[in-house]
């Protein structure tokens, strides 16, 4: 996928939360909450995405040169959005899993207090944290974008423009997973 600019970016990410909100917004409750086939529910996929763009949108809202005192700079010529998505299909096949992530990430989502309705709670979630990437990321410059670096989980090091790739990637992998879900509940 040809995909490197800021526009492409943010066309790439408002494509995937549109593909998802939109499925999830469409689905009946109890086929959104079925975890009835021993994997993730559709919801289970969703808050998995929420906890996975938030933390992500945080970085980008932080001044350059804390990042880069945080985490450094890039020490590696950039990769493209396949090699990315490579990458990360090679860790899966490997047995990497989110469950298999470094303590300080969250494992589970913590609804707010009084939340009656989880799946329109988790597409609200889902669409703040995807606003907030894009503001960020649209807000720094290209530079500071292919040479500031944070750790990913999978034990990677990426530029914050590979971390969008990667963002791309992931979201666009677990939205065929939400669809999956949706439309073989046993609901």
């Amino acid at each position: 996928m040809a995909i490197w600019t800021k526009d492409e970016i943010t066309a790439a990410l408002r494509a995937v939360q549109k593909r998802v909100a939109d499925a999830v917004a469409a689905a009946d409750y109890a086929v959104f909450m079925d975890d009835s086939t021993g994997g993730w529910s559709a919801s289970g996929y969703l808050a998995h995405l929420v906890l996975s763009v938030k933390p992500t949108a945080k970085v980008y809202h932080l001044p350059p040169d804390k990042i880069a005192a945080m985490f450094g700079v890039a020490a590696q010529p950039e990769r493209t959005y396949d090699e990315i998505a490579v990458l990360y299909s090679a860790k899966l096949a490997g047995g990497m899993r989110a469950e298999m992530s470094p303590p300080v990430l969250p494992t589970s989502y913590r609804f707010p207090e009084g939340v009656t309705d989880v799946q329109a709670h988790l597409v609200q979630a889902w669409n703040d944290g995807n606003d907030k990437l894009i503001a960020g990321m649209e807000a720094m410059s290209d530079a500071d974008l292919d040479r500031l670096v944070i750790p990913h989980p999978m034990g990677e090091v990426l530029t914050l423009r590979e971390m969008l790739f990667f963002t791309i990637h992931h979201s666009t992998m677990h939205a065929g997973d939400i669809e999956r879900c949706l439309a073989t509940s046993v609901i």
